[in-house]
This record gives structure tokens, sequence and C-alpha cells, in this order.
């Protein structure tokens, strides 16, 4: 595949992921919504235990989701500080390591990404595989869980 083909399929998989994070921000502050509306709909009944339950556990919900949307924005935030116009060398932030054993982007923890018949794994550069492969170049071999992994192209 030429270089320009390996670029386009980088901005096409980064996109993807953008989109991915953008439903996900969607997704928790829906459910936020809901939880909301639930906490100001639970009245005080006669039985004073159950009400103050209830409530605290709609108050943990909010509090959950709330720090998974705090975490999601931050993955947004990663994302959309890639440059993909960048064609990389090494194994770093954003840029899409290919090996022997799948295709890896380094960007956010989101896990498999399919695009079209095309698997990728996006990983956060702190996750222990992206740690194995930081620094590396084309024809670098590094190890993860007793298997061998070679680099065979960085875009």
């Amino acid at each position: 595949m030429n270089k320009e083909k390996h670029s386009e399929r980088k901005k096409q998989l980064h996109n993807c992921c953008v989109v991915l994070v953008e439903s996900k921000i969607k997704t928790i502050t829906d459910v936020m919504q809901t939880v909301q509306q639930s906490l100001q709909a639970e009245t005080k009944s006669s039985a004073g235990d159950k009400y103050e339950t209830a409530r605290e556990m709609l108050k943990q919900e909010l509090d959950k989701n709330a720090a998974q949307l705090a975490e999601t924005i931050k993955q947004r935030q990663l994302l959309l500080s890639i440059n993909t116009a960048i064609d990389n060398n090494i194994a770093q932030q954003g840029a899409l390591v290919v090996t022997n054993r799948g295709e890896f982007y380094i960007s956010t923890g989101l896990g498999q990404v399919k695009i079209g018949n095309e698997t990728f794994v996006a990983v956060s550069a702190s996750s222990p595989i992206a740690k194995q492969m930081l620094g590396k170049t084309v024809n670098d071999k590094f190890v993860f869980n007793g298997t061998e992994y070679t680099i065979q192209s960085i875009i």
C-alpha cells in the first residue's frame, strides 16, 4: 500500500475513533439526564428509609456516570490533539503501528475498531502493549504476553 493510502486509512480510523467517543459522550449524557429526572421525581413517601435508599442509589449512579463522562471527554480532547497529517516513523502517540499480529492505533483506549472488514485496536499510550511499542521503529520486535510482534510499518 502506498504512503497516501496509508495516511488516508489512518485519517479514516482517527475519524471513526472520534465518532465512537462522541457517541459515548451522548449516551452517558442521556443516561445522566434520565437519572437526574428520576432523582427529581423521587417523592418522599411514608416509608422514609425506602425514599432515602432510592435517592442515594440514584445519586451514586449519577456520580458514576459523571466520572465516566469526564474520562470520555478527556479521550475526546486527546483524540482532537492528534495531528493525523503527520506520518510517524517511530511508535508514538498518534501513530498507526502495523505489526505481524495486528494494527494498533496509539491514541486512546477504545479497543477494537472495525472499518469495513478491517479491525484495528485503539490503545492508550499508557496501556501495557503500547508501552512495549513506544519508541520502536520498522522491523523492531517486542514481546507482549509471551508473544513476539514485529513492526512492519508505522504511519
